[in-house]
This record gives structure tokens, C-alpha cells and sequence, in this order.
């Protein structure tokens, strides 16, 4: 087959879906915080996935109550990210930080996608290097930068950072850019290894269009035609929106060929 780079989720294509914030509120009146993360949990409930400008306005609603609060902000730079209103959700993600930076991976990651969104990959370079001076002992500079080389197509670089995130105890992001550099780089058999690795540790790497696509594509080079289909099955069975991502589409095509 003709051979499909596979990078989109730098693109958001798959976007993260805040579910809960470790933070503690640091400010704010204590009724108005559990009254919004009250009100935030029935948000949450009802992801609005379907309809992304549905999200941001029913969370801007919440405002009144929320506004200030550390898991508002959160949901809100993520339904902003979600809409692909990057400059929003990069604002908001800054004002976060500022509010607590005990979820700094989420939003320094967040920040740096908004900037990949944009093709502004001197500014994500520039996230990931911030994010490995400031925080060395942790996994997100690694991250960052092994998907910034792959959105360069520096994939050799991108196998060394995430490998070495993967180190720090990145989870399956990082298997995710491991395997999609393999892939690129026609390692197909390596890609395939990974991906079962990966799937051993967390099945959440079924949910991520990246590396769904790496491994099913690598499969069908190693002659599994069934275990490309079962990979992008399973996919789909977690992410129904994805049927009608392009690259979806065209593997469906390829693994239907004869």
C-alpha cells in the first residue's frame, strides 16, 4: 500500500477529556467551590463530544458560579481546545498555571498543542524546552519534544525523548510517539512490539487515533490483515467520531482491498 505518515494527533485530532483535577482550591469562597465543582461533575457526565461549540457555550454558562476556580478553568481551556479555539484555551491554560501547578503536565501538554494546531512549531519547541528546564525531573519536556520531533519528522530524535519519558513514567502518550516514529521509519515489526507493550500496560492506547493507525498500518505490512482490522475496530468501538477521520477512512479502504 501506499504509505500514510501518521501524525495527526499533534493536530488534536484525539483531544483529552478532563475528567477530574487533582488541584485543591487555593482561592475562591468554599460554597461557590463545591457548588462548582458540583455543577462541573454533571458537566463532565455529558461530554458534549458530538458538538464542541455546544461545550464551550454550556461550560461558559457556568461562569457566574465558577469563574476563578481551579477545575472551571481546567474545563474550560479544554473545551476550548476541543472547539479548536487555540488562543482561547491557551489563555485559559496560562491562567490555570497560575492558579495551581499541580496539573502542569495537562496544560503545559494543552498549551503546546494549541501552538502544533497552529503550525507554530517554533513556539512548541519552545514549550518543550521550557517545560524540560523547568521541570527536569518530570516526564513532560520529554513528551513534548519526542512529539514536536515527530510533527518534524525528526523521528529517530522522537524514539530518544519518548523512550526517555517513558523512563520518567509519561504513560501512554509517549508509547504512542514510540510507535508512530517506528512506524514512520518503516519498523514496522518494532512498531507492532510496542503497541503490544503498551496495550499490556493500559488499554487507554486504544483510544488514541495515533497510535491505532501506527499499529494497524504496521500490521497490515507484516502481512496481519486481521489484526489491523481488530486494532481499528476496537478503536472505533471507544472513539465512534473517529469513522469519519480520513486516515480511518482510507485504512478501512486499504484493509478492505483483497
Amino acid at each position: 500500500m501506499k504509505k500514510i505518515i501518521i501524525n495527526s494527533v499533534l493536530a488534536g485530532i484525539l483531544l483529552p477529556t478532563l475528567t477530574a483535577c487533582k488541584a485543591e482550591e487555593s482561592t475562591g469562597n468554599i460554597m461557590n467551590t463545591e457548588l462548582c465543582r458540583e455543577k462541573m461533575s454533571v458537566f463532565f457526565e455529558n461530554e458534549w463530544r458530538e458538538n464542541p461549540l455546544a461545550r464551550v457555550t454550556a461550560i461558559e454558562a457556568l461562569s457566574s458560579t465558577c469563574s476563578g476556580i481551579f477545575v472551571y478553568e481546567a474545563g474550560l481551556a479544554n473545551a476550548y481546545f476541543t472547539a479548536g479555539m487555540n488562543l482561547n484555551a491557551r489563555d485559559v491554560a496560562t491562567k490555570a498555571l497560575k492558579l495551581s501547578d499541580t496539573d502542569y503536565e495537562f496544560f503545559t501538554d494543552l498549551i503546546f498543542k494549541t501552538f502544533i494546531n497552529e503550525n507554530n512549531f517554533e513556539k512548541a519547541q519552545s514549550t518543550a524546552q521550557h517545560a524540560l528546564a523547568e521541570k527536569p525531573d518530570s516526564y513532560i519536556g520529554y513528551l513534548l519534544m519526542s512529539k514536536y520531533q515527530v510533527s518534524i519528522n525528526k523521528n529517530h530524535e522522537a524514539i530518544k525523548y519518548a523512550n526517555q519519558a517513558l523512563e520518567k513514567g509519561a504513560g501512554f502518550e509517549a508509547s504512542t510517539m514510540l510507535i508512530t516514529a517506528l512506524y514512520n521509519l518503516n519498523h514496522f515489526q518494532e512498531a507492532v512490539v510496542s503497541f503490544e507493550h503498551a496495550k499490556n500496560e493500559s488499554n487507554n492506547i486504544y483510544s488514541d487515533i495515533n497510535a491505532v493507525l501506527a499499529a494497524s498500518a504496521s500490521y497490515y505490512e507484516i502481512d496481519n490483515k486481521q489484526a489491523a482490522l481488530d486494532f481499528l475496530n476496537r478503536h472505533i468501538e471507544l472513539v465512534p467520531e473517529s469513522s469519519s477521520h480520513p486516515l480511518v477512512i482510507k485504512m478501512y479502504e486499504i484493509l478492505a482491498q483483497p
